[in-house]
């Protein structure tokens, strides 16, 4: 019997994650009115990205607060998927056209904004706001309109710069001023509340048994096998204990080297 197979794969599992804030996901999805000198090859746009329901703030101003955390930002435009660096991102109230605004300093992009006018996405104050679930209209904008109630502001736009590239892979390019500032007709912004990562298997060897953990999931069974390359895989009968969310389990090393894994059907 080996019993280093038991160690080993305690180091390769690694121990369960702390519980962490609730994350949400954005999506922006949107048509604009390109007026760059060539023709855009699409006039859809969608960017998502992901950040705490109840961001930390930042910094901020008069009816505005910037909050950080902002992850996994990707813009996709026709040929052009970027994934971008850490965006400033800003949530406004509705005296400030509502919705948010977004900033990005890239080397592929150069610069891309987004004001976005839309409901208030959030409860709370604009000092600890807290991102509500759904879809909200972005407030539609025309070229040579402005918004009366904003300042003589677009309602919603895309701020777009490029040093270098063309129309095809930079459908914002503008090849004189290389600055486009796109109306947004239309468009929404929706935020869901991100799926919970799946429990992480945490594995112990002591003197004579092996101790299993895990939090416990709904949906999540514990399974193993002696033998990897089959790819056949049985239930473990034995029942595990619930110590404060986290399901644990101790087996006896007697027998063949088993190995484990958590299966959500």
């Amino acid at each position: 019997m080996s019993r280093r197979l038991f160690p080993t794969l305690a180091l390769a599992l690694g121990l369960a994650a702390n519980a962490q804030a609730e994350r949400v996901r954005v999506t922006i999805h949107g048509q604009y009115e390109y007026t760059g000198a060539n023709a855009s090859p699409t006039e859809d746009f969608t960017l998502t990205f992901t950040l705490d329901r109840q961001p930390e703030v930042c910094g901020g101003g008069l009816g505005v607060s910037i909050v950080c955390g902002v992850s996994r930002p990707v813009y996709d435009n026709g040929s052009l998927h970027a994934v971008l660096g850490e965006p400033s991102l800003q949530l406004r109230d509705a005296e400030r056209k509502g919705g948010l605004a977004l900033y990005q300093q890239d080397v592929q992009l150069n610069r891309l904004g987004f004001a976005i006018g839309s409901s208030e996405l959030w409860s709370g104050t604009l000092a600890s706001p807290t991102l509500v679930d759904g879809t909200y209209d972005i407030c539609p904008a025309h070229l040579g309109q402005v918004h009366p109630e904003y300042m003589g502001e677009m309602c919603s736009y895309a701020a777009q710069g490029f040093a270098s590239g063309d129309p095809v892979s930079n459908p914002f390019l503008d090849p004189v001023t290389y600055q486009s500032d796109d109306p947004i007709l239309s468009g929404t912004v929706t935020i869901a509340a991100e799926p919970p990562p799946p429990p992480a298997l945490a594995l112990t060897a002591t003197s004579g048994t092996v101790q299993l953990k895990w939090t416990d999931t709904p949906s999540f069974s514990l399974e193993e096998t002696t033998d990897l390359t089959i790819g056949s895989w049985t239930a473990v009968t034995n029942a595990p204990t619930l110590n404060n969310s986290t399901n644990c389990l101790t087996l006896s090393m007697e027998g063949p080297a088993r190995f484990f894994r958590l299966r959500k059907p």
